[in-house]
């Protein structure tokens, strides 16, 4: 009875150690040198990308395994209705107060006091307004910005 191994189709799959080094000592030297520094950086990198697939995988368990462990804690307090550690309890001190008893306080706003010198300050570019620029919006009620040219008006 024959096996699928007994068939090799007219060629060896598989070369011989011996038909490997007759070919390796056959090339010329600098080739040599050249294979062996390529089959050393192919496996220096191999077992880097091996590292950092399973540095991340590590990584990646880790978070899960924490965000499972927050979410079975959270969920432990939940419903056992206990407080965690750590946190503080609030415990009223005095009994409720009836609603009825104070009227609502009212809000009491802060009165800014104005200046009766009007405008004194440019609403363009903030410089103070000039004696000039003063004289010339009390006289006709308009003036422009001696800094900016913005257009003040006297309200």
């Amino acid at each position: 009875m024959s096996t699928i191994m007994d068939y090799s189709f007219g060629m060896e799959v598989f070369p011989t150690w011996t038909e490997i080094v007759e070919w390796f000592l056959a090339l010329p030297i600098h080739f040599q040198v050249l294979l062996v520094i390529g089959i050393f950086l192919i496996i220096a990198g191999s077992l880097v990308l091996v590292y950092y697939i399973l540095k991340g995988l590590f990584y990646l368990l880790k978070a899960v395994a924490k965000g499972l462990k927050k979410l079975f804690t959270n969920l432990y307090y939940a419903i056992s209705g206990k407080t965690r550690p750590g946190e503080p309890v609030y415990v009223s001190q005095y009994p409720p107060a009836s609603q009825s008893s104070q009227p609502p306080e009212q809000s009491i706003s802060p009165e800014i006091p104005r200046q009766s010198g009007g405008i004194q300050f440019c609403t363009e570019c903030g410089n103070k307004i000039t004696k000039k620029m003063q004289n010339k919006l009390n006289e006709t009620g308009v003036v422009y910005c001696v800094f900016c040219g913005g257009e003040i008006r006297k309200e």
